[in-house]
């Protein structure tokens, strides 16, 4: 199994425990995911949360080859500048699991529910985060 194939994997088994109509409006904007491949021979998958990014007045997002990644134009030279990486705050793990990659099996390592979570907490949990 591919890590593509884990991927969806990892989503179906989010969505099955935390339906679409119960997530924040800014989950898609907030949640970031990524995987490994353990010793074990399967693929570890964790939902990250992280802040809402507030975008400088020359800043935008633009997808790179399925990546997101932030854009910001001097206004000079009116010449692109792209940021691969940024620091922010680190982000919070809410959501693990692993996955076989020989059958497939799924085990649910983390599992906190973010739904009742509002922008406004969102960032009082990413400062405390920081301090």
């Amino acid at each position: 199994m591919d890590f593509d194939r884990a991927v969806v994997i990892a989503a179906a088994e989010y969505a099955m425990r935390h339906p679409a109509s119960t997530l924040p409006e800014w989950f898609k904007e907030c949640v970031t995911m990524n995987g490994s491949q353990t010793k074990e021979n399967q693929w570890r998958i964790t939902y990250n949360l992280s802040p809402i990014f507030e975008l400088g007045p020359n800043q935008h997002w633009e997808d790179m080859s399925g990546r997101r990644v932030l854009v910001e134009i001097d206004q000079k030279t009116m010449k692109s500048k792209f940021f691969i990486h940024w620091h922010g705050a680190p982000p919070i793990e809410f959501f693990t699991l692993v996955i076989s990659k020989i059958d497939e099996s799924v085990e649910v390592m983390l599992d906190n529910d973010i739904s009742h979570i509002d922008a406004a907490t969102l960032d009082r949990l990413v400062a405390k985060y920081i301090a």
